[in-house]
């Protein structure tokens, strides 16, 4: 439980040689690749920083507490938590295979950039939200533009 049998099939097919993370080496699994490798506790740390997201960064089972009860709701923070969540799974995924097929690396700061850019992207579709207080301060600390406010 908890393995990456894409990788376990990999290894078998010889696409890739060994079963290690491909960030720092560690033994792979979800609860390593998304939560406990070195590299990604970082890019997770930072990713947190962003306004109205931070808290401590902690196992797997405890972010995924504290992810159900800050995207619960209909609210722009709470929207703004669920896309971050997926946006940082899905980059680390990505980044993930493109070393393993490509032989490409990008840097925390570039992985970081494109997470914040398509989450601004994401937002950006949304449509008639509320010009609360709340919302605007997130707007402005995320660097999104305020004519994503309903009118009137």
């Amino acid at each position: 439980m908890g393995r990456l049998s894409t990788k376990d099939r990999l290894k078998k097919w010889s696409v890739i040689q060994g079963e290690s993370c491909e960030f720092c080496d560690g033994n792979e699994s979800i609860e390593h690749l998304f939560f406990s490798c070195e590299y990604m506790k970082v890019v997770w740390s930072k990713m947190l920083m962003y306004p109205h997201m931070y808290h401590a960064h902690s196992s797997c089972r405890d972010e995924l507490e504290w992810l159900i009860g800050h995207c619960k709701g209909k609210s722009l923070k709470a929207k703004m938590c669920r896309a971050s969540f997926c946006c940082v799974i899905y980059c680390i995924w990505m980044e993930r295979n493109k070393r393993i097929f490509k032989n490409e690396k990008k840097s925390i700061e570039e992985l970081l950039l494109l997470c914040v850019n398509t989450i601004r992207n994401k937002v950006y579709s949304w449509k008639n939200i509320a010009n609360t207080r709340k919302n605007w301060d997130l707007c402005i600390e995320w660097g999104l533009p305020l004519s994503i406010f309903k009118n009137g």
